[in-house]
């Protein structure tokens, strides 16, 4: 797959190229477009992404990433992943797992194993570091690039261009509601190409009935034992 740094103002330009007619929209309301069209990508997919180190602070079982990143995907304690969890299991785990720390003993680990998300950028350990000063390497989702000038550039892949593009050209039909059912394909389009880079959409009820996969499966033909004896 080839990449490529695009610039905004050679994004637009595509923008209104992809479009079979004459634009109904200002250069400033396709900027728009375009930033919330990268918004979503990177919602739906993570595609942004990025790692960073972050520091223990003794005896404290809550971090957060920097504020270039946004949610933690996978933590690392001397380049051993740590077992990612919820909340609810940590709870669940250890009623008192906030307490907890490597030199409680009684069974709790002498080394960090455990992590678990919390909101958008920060994150609990079990068990806290006793010492403070441990090294976390944590891969995480970048914050969204977002263009606010023309010379300004985001690194994507042709493939994820063409489902930006479509995106934008969906978005900017709520300007003009008549050209949205001309349009709606190409939001299509994109969902499906966010579904095909995070399978996890598949669970969402809105990726389900817009694509209609609940509608494919019911038109599946059901297997009967006897067909399968």
């Amino acid at each position: 797959m080839a990449y490529a740094s695009v610039t905004r103002a050679v994004l637009r330009a595509r923008l209104q190229d992809r479009y079979d007619g004459v634009p109904y929209w200002s250069a400033t309301e396709a900027n728009d477009a375009l930033n919330e069209a990268l918004r979503q990508f990177n919602l739906y997919t993570g595609y942004w992404r990025g790692s960073a180190t972050v520091n223990t602070v003794a005896n404290d079982p809550f971090l957060a990433v920097s504020n270039t990143l946004t949610r933690a995907t996978r933590i690392y304690r001397s380049g051993q992943a740590l077992t990612r969890k919820s909340i609810v299991e940590l709870y669940r785990q250890r009623r008192n797992w906030r307490t907890q720390t490597t030199a409680s003993g009684a069974g709790v680990p002498t080394v960090v194993s455990d992590w678990a998300p919390i909101g958008l950028t920060g994150f609990a350990i079990w068990p806290a570091d006793a010492a403070g000063g441990l090294t976390l390497t944590v891969d995480a989702v970048k914050i969204t690039p977002i263009l606010t000038a023309d010379g300004q550039f985001v690194d994507v892949g042709e493939e994820e261009l063409d489902l930006l593009l479509d995106e934008a050209l969906w978005i900017l039909t709520f300007k003009m509601p008549s050209e949205r059912e001309a349009q709606r394909r190409r939001h299509e389009s994109f969902l499906q190409g966010c579904l095909d880079r995070n399978e996890q959409l598949r669970a969402s009820s809105y990726f389900r009935e817009v694509l209609g996969l609940d509608q494919e499966q019911r038109l599946e033909p059901t297997r009967r034992k006897k067909d399968e004896e």
